[in-house]
């Protein structure tokens, strides 16, 4: 500290003069003395303050005029009065006191650490007939010690490991936490690679994580595995974050391992479990499919019978029968078209869900040719239907896809209001390797909570006898896209009209 080195040469060789003469040696050093950031101020042996600088003002807050003439306790609490006594004795004694580290108590009451360098004050003769003090203010200092002590208790009694290492990756720390769970001490691996702790197949790893470091990046949970001394394998989460100087350049890792082999064990327990009772599931929902197509497939005969002869009746015998049996009969003949579009629809699920899936090149446009020139119906009440080419091939069953497009242009044009003509949009865009193709149409819309369960089966929106439906037909849908290895979608707006989308991969 340069300003008390000066103040301890000057003390040295002759007294020390509060009030400086006009010499250009006491100038400089009074103006030293008055610049200083520490507290200088001096003492005579009975404790009484005589001189007090800038540094002092500022660190105890009293001016000169407040301190010159008052005994120095007012600056020491009363729990460290001892200290001044045996301060004093050792300066009669001619000892110098340096960086003595005490509590000082400033004008408003609050304490102060300082670090205090005390040396005698002679006479002419050598006499000791005083004291000069420099104190600084250490509680910066102190507070940083404490946290780094706090720091270091947190991370010595954690159950993570923690340790740290420089960019060329040798440990340069190891906490009790570490050697629980690796089973080195600290003496064994400090200095030594990390790699030391490393899998061989997980040798990359530490390339990979050094590499972000070096940017000022941290890794958080990054699930891996390490060795221990014995051997053995333990799963890690690794947190690493970069060690910085005071200039903020990057000089070394710090590591916290947490070991997570119960969290492993847990996990690929459930995971055997889940994939267990997904067996289990597939293998029911494999059986009622087949029941289902079963019983569709057998109600069939029957249900023709049904609707021969109603159709008899009322071809061959309508004028024979009361107006109220012949509405009983047209009564039977529409419920039975509908239970058999119904048988119809789970058969076409139960074949899209059992049939084999052959996947190629298939060409939109064509297939949308087809399908209107095969079903007269999509063309009636004046329906618009528009096409916009060019139309990308995409890879899927041509049978399945047929039935998807089939379903959702009925859709577009029995959905909407009466008096409304069906307007429907076919278009398509490709993302990458995905092509997305757009059904939009002007009909009545779908609300969110519909949105919601508009895929799932027997889900009829509009249960009024204005739209019929089975409830199955976008089932069929989600079925047929899930099979070919796409996805599906809706916008809508009620009252508006929606937009279904298909989704799947883009043909070679």
């Amino acid at each position: 500290m340069r300003s008390s080195d000066g103040v301890k040469a000057q003390n040295q060789d002759k007294p020390f003069n509060p009030h400086p003469g006009s010499g250009d040696s006491d100038q400089l050093l009074a103006a030293i003395v008055e610049s200083s950031d520490d507290a200088i101020l001096s003492k005579d042996l009975n404790g009484t303050i005589t001189s007090w600088n800038k540094g002092a003002e500022r660190l105890f807050g009293y001016s000169a005029n407040e301190a010159i003439n008052q005994p120095v306790h007012m600056l020491i609490p009363p729990d460290r009065y001892g200290e001044e006594a045996e301060i004093l004795e050792r300066v009669r004694q001619g000892d110098r006191l340096d960086h003595y580290e005490t509590v000082r108590k400033r004008k408003d009451g609050s304490l102060v650490e300082v670090a205090l360098t005390v040396s005698p004050i002679r006479d002419a003769q050598g006499r000791i007939i005083g004291a000069s003090k420099v104190a600084r203010d250490i509680s910066d200092r102190k507070s940083a010690e404490r946290a780094r002590r706090l720091l270091s208790a947190i991370v010595e009694s954690s159950d993570d490991a923690i340790a740290s290492k420089d960019l060329n990756g040798i440990l340069t720390s190891w906490n009790a936490g570490a050697e629980r769970l690796l089973g080195y001490k600290a003496s064994e691996v400090i200095g030594k690679h990390v790699t030391l702790l490393i899998p061989d197949d997980r040798l990359h790893e530490e390339a990979e994580i050094m590499a972000r470091i070096g940017r000022g990046e941290r890794l958080e949970h990054f699930h891996t595995m390490r060795r221990r001394k014995d051997g053995s394998l333990v799963d890690v989460s690794l947190t690493v974050s970069p060690i910085k100087d005071e200039s903020g350049k990057v000089i070394g890792a710090s590591k916290i391992l947490r070991d997570i082999t119960e969290n492993v064990r847990m996990q690929e327990k459930l995971e055997r479990l889940v994939a267990e009772r997904t067996a289990q599931l597939s293998d029911m929902v494999a059986e009622l499919e087949a029941f289902s197509y079963s019983v569709a497939h057998d109600m069939r005969a029957p249900l023709r019978a049904m609707t021969s002869y109603a159709s008899i009746l009322q071809e061959d015998y309508t004028a024979q029968l009361p107006p109220a049996a012949q509405d009983f009969v047209r009564r039977i003949g529409n419920a039975s078209q509908r239970l058999d579009a119904l048988i119809t629809d789970v058969l076409n699920y139960s074949k899209i869900s059992r049939s084999e899936m052959e996947l190629g090149n298939v060409d939109i446009a064509n297939t949308l040719r087809e399908i209107l020139e095969s079903y007269p119906d999509l063309l009636k009440h004046a329906s618009h239907i528009t096409i916009a080419f060019p139309l990308p091939g995409v890879i899927a069953n041509r049978a399945a896809l047929t039935q998807c497009f089939s379903n959702l242009l009925t859709n577009a044009i029995k959905f909407v209001p009466a008096g409304r003509t069906p307007q429907v949009r076919v278009s398509a865009e490709r993302n990458g390797e995905w092509v997305r193709i757009w059904v939009a149409d002007n009909g009545i819309g779908i609300s969110e909570e519909g949105r919601k369960r508009i895929f799932t089966m027997f889900q009829r929106l509009n249960p009024s006898s204005e739209f019929e439906g089975t409830g199955i037909g976008l089932t069929i849908v989600r079925k047929a896209v899930q099979r070919m290895g796409g996805n599906l979608g809706v916008e809508s707006e009620v009252g508006v009209g929606s937009r279904f989308w298909i989704e799947l991969k883009a043909a070679s």
